[in-house]
């Protein structure tokens, strides 16, 4: 329940922090990471529920869960978005039209791309 309500908050720190040009390599990465996580998750949810029984392995992955969602609460890192709020825009915050050119840089996307 609680990664519906953490996910928009990741993800506009995921286009604040990443630089433009290295967008979709970054969010394609971290997406691979993450799918992959899954199955991987369940073989060791798996494990430990024959080790410990299915009682035990979800209360401690809960705890575990809601330690995770409330990191946003507890680290300075997550706090220094708000102090970078005044910072003028840069390339990783320039707007982006539907083209998928930036609004500043009047470079068409297609031309970005190969000279990145």
């Amino acid at each position: 329940l609680a990664a519906g309500a953490i996910n928009p908050a990741l993800a506009t720190a995921q286009y604040a922090a990443i630089p433009e040009r290295l967008l979709a390599r970054a969010l394609a990465a971290v997406n691979a990471i993450a799918w992959a996580g899954i199955p991987l998750g369940a073989l060791l949810a798996g494990a430990v529920v024959n080790l410990v029984g299915l009682v035990p392995t979800l209360l401690v992955l809960g705890a575990v869960y809601g330690l995770v969602t409330l990191d946003p609460f507890l680290r300075r890192s997550w706090r220094a978005m708000d102090r970078d709020a005044g910072v003028p825009a840069t390339e990783s915050s320039s707007p982006r039209r539907a083209d998928g050119d930036c609004a500043n840089d009047g470079v068409p996307a297609p031309e970005r791309l190969r000279s990145a």
